[in-house]
């Protein structure tokens, strides 16, 4: 859309988009909320996938919406998701990035935590996170990605050379493929230590750090591009789950949350707790 505005500043007749509705953002969510039912240039039109085409099977139909009520909604009866949100908005991801700054250098006397998301190098992009606490804040100080297609061993000797130079000898991750990543940071004199929290976890703790600007980020585009994709889905029994959206990455997102999260029970803990007598 915003490439073919300026284009249409010299083109005449009607734009058409077609679309299959999905999460309640984007330019599609922003036209049906501006303009539907309601006079205007902008025609909205919403129809069931029955009245677009009756040749469908409506049997079929039911059944999937039986299976799958949200997702078939959408895809089949016009629907907005309502179990999918934004994770973290724009403006919250902006006012707790430090314009410019990209990596802060190890410092001596200082703390780190780091936090790793490994790749088998064809398909997903591995990450790596290094954050340490400044009081009750969180300070996000390096965060790298290796893009796919890449050597996993290659990676793993980089990434462990990074961690030594931040006098890191442990580093956390996800429970990704098993007991390979354990066994390859080993080589390098790295103890790898499977998270003991879900991806989903890791983000709803980072939430608060982001909401409440006790965390700073760095400058990073991949790294504000993948945090304002993340979905938030509501589950039964009460505990979201975030995610990217499909066909979308999170490898540099979850490692920085990771990272901070890590680094943020850590300042907590520091914090002196009151003893009432």
């Amino acid at each position: 859309m915003r490439a073919l505005r300026p284009g249409r500043l010299t083109t005449k007749g009607p734009l058409i988009v077609i679309s299959t509705p999905y999460r309640r953002a984007g330019v599609l969510w922003t036209a049906y909320r501006q303009h539907w039912g309601r006079d205007g240039q902008v025609l909205v039109w919403v129809a069931d996938s029955l009245t677009m085409n009756p040749t469908l099977d409506a049997a079929e139909i039911e059944e999937e919406l039986k299976n799958d009520p949200e997702a078939a909604a959408a895809e089949y009866l016009a629907q907005f998701r309502s179990d999918l949100e934004d994770f973290l908005p724009m403006e919250a991801i902006e006012a707790v990035t430090i314009p410019g700054r990209y990596e802060i250098l190890p410092l001596q006397g200082v703390r780190y935590l780091g936090f790793v998301d490994p790749s088998g190098g064809r398909a997903d992009s591995a990450a790596l996170a290094v954050a340490h606490a400044e009081g009750d804040r969180v300070i996000l100080d390096l965060a790298r990605r290796w893009p796919a297609p890449h050597d996993p061993a290659q990676v793993v000797g980089e990434m462990a050379g990074i961690l030594k130079s931040y006098g890191l000898r442990r580093v956390t991750g996800d429970r990704y493929a098993g007991a390979w990543p354990e066994q390859e940071f080993r080589k390098h004199g790295i103890t790898y230590a499977p998270a003991a929290k879900t991806k989903s976890d890791l983000y709803l703790e980072f939430l608060p750090l982001v909401l409440s600007g006790r965390v700073e980020l760095l400058d990073l585009k991949q790294l504000s591009n993948e945090l304002r994709a993340l979905e938030r889905r509501a589950r039964s029994g009460g505990r979201d789950s975030v995610d990217h959206p499909a066909r979308g990455q999170d490898d540099l997102a979850n490692a920085v949350a990771g990272a901070c999260s890590l680094a943020g029970t850590a300042a907590f803990r520091a914090i002196p707790r009151i003893r009432w007598i």
